[in-house]
């Protein structure tokens, strides 16, 4: 199951006016500094507004965050043993 969402995307508004910033002249590292943004953060926006014609946030796939409980205690009681990074593969997430 593959859930989407904007994790805390800016407003419409703010992206609209630092690419109007940019516009009237500005480099991006200077709007970068003026609204307190990374400098690949307005990069992105750019690429955006050219690529799609919008600078309205995209939703990106994720996958869910919580494994069901029971399915959990099940596995750790069959394989007390187990490491982390084997429970994990057996349920199909990833590691740092």
């Amino acid at each position: 199951m593959v859930e989407y969402g904007i994790m805390n995307a800016y407003s419409l508004d703010l992206r609209k006016l630092v690419l109007a910033y940019v516009e009237e002249g500005h480099s991006q590292a200077e709007a970068a500094r003026q609204f307190k943004l990374h400098s690949v953060t307005v990069s992105r926006w750019i690429k955006l507004k050219k690529t799609t014609g919008s600078l309205k946030a995209v939703a990106v796939p994720r996958s869910p965050h919580k494994l069901p409980l029971d399915a959990l205690e099940k596995y750790v009681e069959e394989h007390p043993d187990d490491f982390l990074r084997e429970i994990a593969s057996h349920f199909g997430c990833e590691m740092p």
